[in-house]
């Protein structure tokens, strides 16, 4: 049973995952076509709210070369009301990553995790489901989203199973409207920890990475609904899937407190 009283494990898969765009850093309206798609969602940490998602969404080009460039793609997050036809595309602001050094290989690593502060108008407009059939139910739009708190995550265990949801196969309707699928993964097994880094086996290989493509910054969760981490990416060919611990996330948003801190104490001197 769901930690969420009353709501099955699909209704807690959809109702935590957004549907998120990246687009060039000049595109703040979202004009144009994206750069990458994926999936978000929120977390309650020590009284603040955050966005989370995976970094190579929100800084495409930083990936692609493997080192920081200095570009910030802008990342919207799609959301929806009983009186909007379409989703709305909430802008998110400041965001906190970072990157390690490998002491063995004496390379860069970048963080695969992104968290974003936001405002109290964010979060009230970032609270609205799409219509989605689920096998239970059909989820109407503009129904409650939900948030992971700080009890919603746990350690992950060979004894669980792990389970996300995310968004696949996106494509521009009438050069205007982005549609795509909701994609669920289930029966995810985890194998090992290698530092803030999580290794799953699918039951089944992966033959097919467009399958999976969109899913990156989904929230892994258990068969109780709690979090372990945020799924950033697969092995093609394989049964690998990989996400960052939790407590990366954390230690993002700690970074951003403090910053945040800073800031109000700058603001008063």
């Amino acid at each position: 049973m769901p930690y969420v009283s009353g709501l099955t494990l699909n209704e807690v898969l959809v109702k935590t995952s957004y549907f998120v765009q990246s687009n060039k850093p000049d595109d703040k309206e979202f004009l144009r076509e994206p750069e990458a798609y994926g999936t978000g969602f929120m977390v309650l940490y020590r009284g603040m709210t955050f966005f989370v998602t995976a970094d190579h969404v929100a800084h495409v080009k930083d990936h692609d070369l493997e080192k920081r460039t200095g570009e910030n793609n802008v990342v919207g997050v799609h959301t929806y009301t009983h009186h909007e036809l379409t989703a709305q595309v909430i802008l998110l602001s400041k965001s906190y990553f970072a990157e390690k050094y490998d002491l063995i290989t004496g390379k860069i690593e970048l963080v695969d995790v992104c968290v974003t502060p936001l405002t109290a108008e964010q979060k009230s407009i970032l609270c609205f489901t799409p219509r989605i059939e689920l096998p239970e139910r059909t989820i109407q739009k503009g129904e409650q989203m939900l948030i992971i708190c700080e009890d919603g995550f746990v350690e992950p265990s060979e004894e669980d199973t792990y389970f996300v949801c995310g968004h696949i196969h996106p494509n521009i309707k009438n050069g205007i409207f982005i549609v795509y699928q909701k994609a669920f993964k289930n029966g995810l097994k985890y194998k090992l920890s290698n530092n803030e880094h999580l290794l799953f086996n699918t039951s089944d290989i992966i033959t097919d990475p467009d399958e999976w493509r969109g899913i990156s910054g989904a929230p892994i969760l258990n068969q109780d609904g709690k979090c372990v981490g945020v799924l950033t990416s697969v092995n093609d060919d394989s049964k690998m899937v990989w996400g960052y611990s939790f407590k990366t996330m954390f230690m993002l948003m700690d970074l951003a407190m403090n910053d945040s801190t800073s800031e109000k104490t700058e603001k008063k001197e």
